[in-house]
């Protein structure tokens, strides 16, 4: 989250190498949150395995995916809503120079509000106990 936000602050003037250590460390932490989902996926159905005795992998995989296809639906949703707010112009051929609330949104489309949405997820999993 804290990498993503930094990148919001990046222009031309920055030195390229910190525009791609703030990636590599944005990267890490994506790969985190691909990760640490299925781990915690196996962890619950094993927990509900010994509390309540029955095998509910379908179930609990199913609720699973169908969350996971939510987000990648609400995802292109709230970047769509962010663009629109800032006056983004969709161009049928290239060339189109957007204003400059636009070009701001497509920053923060790609930044600020990837890392609200990640601070809010660790925030929540910080709030899970056994």
């Amino acid at each position: 989250g804290a990498a993503l936000a930094t990148l919001a602050a990046v222009d031309a003037a920055s030195p390229r190498g910190l525009l791609w250590a703030l990636c590599a460390l944005a990267g890490a932490g994506f790969a985190g949150t691909q990760l640490l989902p299925f781990s915690l996926l196996t962890d619950l159905i094993h927990e509900d395995w010994l509390r309540s005795g029955l095998r509910r992998e379908g179930s609990f995989t199913g609720l699973f995916i169908a969350g996971e296809k939510a987000g990648l639906a609400v995802g292109p949703l709230v970047t769509a809503a962010v663009l629109s707010a800032t006056g983004f112009v969709a161009a049928a051929e290239g060339g189109l120079r957007q204003p400059e609330a636009a070009v701001a949104g497509i920053v923060w489309s790609f930044t600020l509000v990837p890392a609200a949405l990640a601070w809010l997820g660790a925030a929540v999993l910080r709030g899970m106990r056994r």
